[in-house]
């Protein structure tokens, strides 16, 4: 098979094209059910409560909020691992990420 090549000029560049582009390849929406829609949804509740709990610990240090912060990270971790994302890389960084909270734990106990 040979590359097509098209010539542009003046006159292709200003005009509007004549079809959307949905009609070349389409329009769909995609529904996760079942496991895979928990986890989803998980992953994305705790990726949040992580990056507002990481930015009110900067303006207001709290141990309480430390955990909270190693916890939502923890199962944003475990919610990449599954949904059979990235396995590897989100299994070393959960065990990692059990570090801080350890220590979080045991200074607020």
């Amino acid at each position: 098979m040979q590359p097509v090549y098209i010539q542009f000029d003046k006159l292709n560049l200003t005009s509007k094209p004549t079809k959307d582009g949905k009609r070349y390849v389409g329009g769909w929406k995609i529904t996760e059910t079942g496991n895979q829609r928990f986890f989803y949804l998980l992953k994305t509740f705790s990726f949040s409560t992580f990056i507002i709990c990481f930015l009110l610990n900067l303006f207001a240090p709290s141990t309480m909020l430390d955990v909270v912060r190693d916890i939502a990270i923890l199962l944003t971790g475990l919610s990449f691992i599954a949904r059979k994302e990235r396995v590897v890389l989100f299994s070393i960084l959960t065990i990692y990420f059990i570090l801080p909270l350890l220590s979080s734990l045991s200074k607020m106990f």
